[in-house]
Order: structure tokens, then C-alpha cells, then sequence
């Protein structure tokens, strides 16, 4: 082989290293996403619960829901 063979073969490989090292980290921030959206669809769904709680007083509702809106914005970045 000669070198611009050898140089064309180490850009392909450089390439397909450098898709792959791409795409790992694309998963990674997808799967914290996907993590973080489900945290906090159940947080939301706590919240909900308390409100939908008759046996709550409205002070004891405002305090647990202010609580998990608190854990809510904490999700966030």
C-alpha cells in the first residue's frame, strides 16, 4: 500500500472512532433525559394525588405540593 492509501485508511478509521465515541455520548444524554422526564411525570403525579386527596386540609395540600414542587424544580437544569 502506498501512503495515500495508509492516510485514507486512518481518516475512514478516525471516522467510524469518531461516529461511535458521537453516538455513545448521544445515548447517554438521551437516557439521562428519559430518566429526568419520568422523574418528573412522577413527581407531577404525587402532586396530583395530594391534590385530589379529600381527607387532606388545604394547608396540609399546599405544604405537601409546595414540598414536590421544590424535588420538581430540583429536576431541572
Amino acid at each position: 500500500m502506498n501512503t495515500l492509501a495508509l492516510f485514507m485508511l486512518a481518516l475512514l478509521l478516525l471516522a467510524v472512532v469518531g461516529g461511535a465515541i458521537w453516538n455513545w455520548r448521544r445515548e447517554a444524554q438521551l437516557q439521562q433525559l428519559a430518566e429526568r422526564a419520568q422523574q418528573q411525570g412522577e413527581l407531577i403525579e404525587a402532586m396530583n394525588a395530594v391534590l385530589d386527596n379529600p381527607q387532606l386540609s388545604e394547608e396540609e395540600q399546599l405544604e405537601q405540593s409546595q414540598r414536590l414542587v421544590e424535588k420538581l424544580k430540583a429536576t431541572q437544569r
